[in-house]
């Protein structure tokens, strides 16, 4: 019979073995025991106990259904991800389980298809594949996982862990769209993009998400309603001017017909419509009460009075003025309650975590902490506030415009003149200084780059300073970082302070030109224009002026964040370990397929069930649990430097090895790559699929986390049988007292 594979595991832990590799000395690993069968059952506590219709446990065949690995990889463009669900031991019967999926950072829906069902064995079947449906497209977005769930199963046990599985679904569409994805990798290439260009392709980008693309929408639409204001207040003014205060009719209506008020626009007879309608109302409503005066009943000659009508329209437009604008903010509050700039800086801050923690080694020694910090925390925000939110506003100063043209073209044709230049002004000064605000940002945010690493590196290197007495000299290139900082700080303030002053002197120009050649056309001064007419035109050229400024520093603010943008472009883009896993995830389960089926028929009990034994104790051998650990030719090298060269080993379960040697012989390396942290240069390496591979550090390391958290990971105390189980455990791997009691402070 088989010999068992460990003294310590229990009847069917082959479904949650793990393998833990060391580089103690071979004479302590050949001194070591087996742990207590107290510490083994504290180490071996399982999750909820499995679903099962046979209510006899004792009573199932000792088969055991479960994921065969613990991760599966797959490429949105497959369409599909395949998961296989592994019965290993006693397989002459039937046997069945159900599964679901859930959702992680893939949402069902929007990346993959939910699924719920069962999966059924018949009698000598072992492998049965899932699939699952992925919703393709186009549009970028990062490696994204869900998991599947095997819960109830029949004739059968649930592996002990690998009941769930993880699924990453990688997207190779490059950052923000493909159009720029051959060199989007390339941070000296990504400079020859033109800014406004690539920021087209990250609105694009950003549209693909349902709900920033709905909630932008929102914020267009609540735009309009303040910019139906502005133009409420223009109309207001001139009827105001012209007709109620312009004349010596008692009748206002009358008085605006011969102004020849009620036949313009449609939104203008509307406005008239509603305020005599309302003016009418107030003066039967109060009429009624008794409390309208009487009119009088002569005037001296020359002498103004305001009668009934003429008070209680005041008192409509006044209403008009108030009540909207009440309206305009509570729609700010609503915009802010939204949170449409939070919830794309989550999205792609998220993004490049993820990004950056599937990096390729080769990579990640090449990135500068401080510059990836930067684009987290400054490059993001920049991208997302004063680019993609300032393009929003831009678009509510662009139809403000358009309501000014329209009150300009319908009252005075000749004043939306100087309003079409002032855009073609605008616009060629944009054309022509964007190459000098983007060099001039990107040589800013490249010195406040270095500034930031200075501090990390002196950070980490405090002991250095401090032993060579570096303080002067440290202190010294720090100031002059500074020093380059502000000289950028400077250049850039003056160019942006010389772009601001292009509005209010396009402005101003045109408010004069407008008062000198402007006023020999009001009636009072023999033209045809109405003196309502001529200072709603001013009013315009100021609103216009102001909106102007507002467009043209929205759009030098867009245009300064092309800095930004490449350098999230460029991480964004930097190749990633998740490709050569894949690969190699599918080579190690075919590969554990072809010798788990082998290993079946070399692993029979006295009853004659393939796949399954007993050991002298009693306890099952699966088929699984007598495969190699196998290194076959296995090379690696860091750059030129070849560290490991073809080496061939067989590891067989169950055993304790210790690799020993000379310093810097790749013992470490050796452990890393079967551990699958590295990906070997050469050769091949097959650890059994349904083995879990730990590999731990040799430094010391913690998170910025209690205790606890640093204890259990991602874990919660519910989750690992409780805080007593945690403790009992902590206690008996030689916890301090100082220590349990920081754990129970922090549970």
């Amino acid at each position: 019979r088989p010999k068992a594979p460990a003294a310590s595991q229990p009847g069917h832990g082959h479904a949650g073995s793990m393998v833990h590799w060391s580089s103690a000395a071979a004479r302590e690993c050949c001194c070591s025991k087996s742990p207590p069968a107290e510490t083994t059952r504290l180490l071996n506590y399982s999750e909820e106990a499995p679903e099962s219709d046979e209510e006899d446990v004792e009573g199932l065949p000792a088969s055991v259904v479960q994921f065969s690995t613990a991760q599966y990889f797959c490429t949105e463009e497959e369409g599909e991800a395949v998961v296989d669900v592994v019965r290993l031991g006693d397989a002459s019967g039937s046997a069945r389980c159900s599964y679901h999926t859930e959702e992680g950072s893939a949402k069902a829906g929007v990346k993959f298809v939910s699924q719920r069902g069962e999966v059924e064995f018949w009698p000598g079947e072992t492998t049965k594949s899932i699939r699952i449906p992925l919703l393709v497209d186009a549009a970028w977005d990062s490696t994204l996982e869900f998991s599947l769930v095997l819960t109830k199963v029949w004739r059968a046990r649930l592996g002990q862990y690998l009941r769930r599985c993880l699924v990453s679904v990688i997207d190779n569409d490059a950052f923000p769209t493909n159009k720029y994805g051959s060199i989007a990798h390339d941070k000296e290439a990504l400079k020859g993009v033109r800014g406004l260009a690539l920021m087209a392709e990250f609105v694009r980008m950003c549209w693909t998400v349902q709900s920033v693309r709905t909630t932008t929408l929102m914020f267009i639409f609540l735009d309009q309603m303040r910019n139906l204001y502005f133009l409420l207040t223009l109309y207001l003014n001139l009827y105001l001017v012209d007709v109620v205060l312009g004349g010596e009719d008692e009748d206002v209506e009358s008085h605006g017909e011969e102004h020849g008020l009620e036949s313009g626009p449609m939104e203008r007879r509307l406005l008239l419509e509603g305020i005599h309608g309302g003016a009418r109302f107030l003066v039967r409503a109060l009429r009624e009460e008794g409390e309208a005066e009487e009119a009088p009943a002569h005037k001296a000659k020359g002498e103004a009075v305001m009668t009934d009508q003429q008070r209680y329209t005041i008192l409509v437009i006044g209403l008009l003025y108030v009540i909207p604008f009440a309206a305009t903010h509570a729609i700010v509050l609503t915009k802010l309650k939204m949170g449409l700039a939070g919830g794309m800086r989550k999205l792609l801050q998220s993004a490049l975590m993820r990004k950056f923690l599937t990096f390729r080694e080769d990579v990640c020694a090449s990135v500068s902490i401080g510059d990836l910090s930067m684009a987290m925390a400054r490059d993001i925000h920049e991208v997302v506030d004063l680019g993609y939110m300032k393009l929003i506003a831009l678009v509510c100063a662009l139809s403000k415009l358009v309501y000014a043209m329209m009150f300009m073209l319908s009252e005075n044709k000749l004043a939306a003149v100087p309003l079409a230049a002032f855009i073609v002004i605008g616009g060629l000064f944009v054309w022509l200084r964007e190459p000098l605000m983007v060099h001039s940002s990107e040589d800013m945010a490249d010195t406040q780059n270095r500034v930031v690493h200075f501090v990390h590196e002196t950070i980490a290197n405090q002991r250095l300073v401090s032993e060579f007495n570096l303080r002067p000299y440290v202190v010294t290139r720090y100031e002059n970082f500074i020093a380059t900082y502000n000289k950028r700080v400077t250049a850039m303030n003056f160019i942006m302070t010389n772009n601001s002053y292009l509005p209010p002197w396009v402005t101003t120009l045109f408010v004069g030109g407008y008062i000198i050649f402007g006023a020999s056309h009001v009636k009072a001064m023999g033209g045809d224009m109405s003196l309502g007419t001529f200072l709603a035109t001013l009013t315009v050229f100021k609103e216009v002026g102001h909106e102007m400024a507002e467009i043209f520093m929205e759009v030098m603010e867009v245009v300064k964040v092309s800095g930004p943008l490449r350098s999230i472009s460029y991480y964004m883009n930097q190749p990633t370990f998740l490709h050569q896993h894949m690969a190699r995830n599918r080579k190690r389960r075919a590969k554990g397929q072809d010798r788990r089926c082998v290993a079946r028929k070399f692993c029979m009990g006295a009853d004659s069930k393939e796949g399954v034994a007993r050991t002298d104790d009693g306890k099952f051998v699966f088929g699984v649990d007598v495969l190699d650990i196998e290194i076959e030719d296995v090379s690696f090298r860091y750059g030129t430097r070849v560290l490991l060269d073809r080496v061939s080993k067989r590891f067989p379960q169950g055993k304790l090895y210790g690799v020993i040697g000379p310093e810097h012989q790749g013992k470490a390396t050796l452990l890393r790559i079967i551990a699958g942290v590295l990906v070997p240069t050469d050769g091949d390496l097959f650890v059994p699929e349904h083995l879990r591979v730990l590999h731990v550090s040799r430094e010391s390391q913690a998170l910025n986390c209690s205790l606890l958290t640093n204890v259990l990971f991602d874990r919660t105390p519910k989750e690992v049988g409780g805080l007593d189980r945690v403790r009992r455990i902590c206690s008996r791997v030689g916890f301090t007292p100082e220590a349990l009691r920081m754990l129970d402070d922090s549970g």
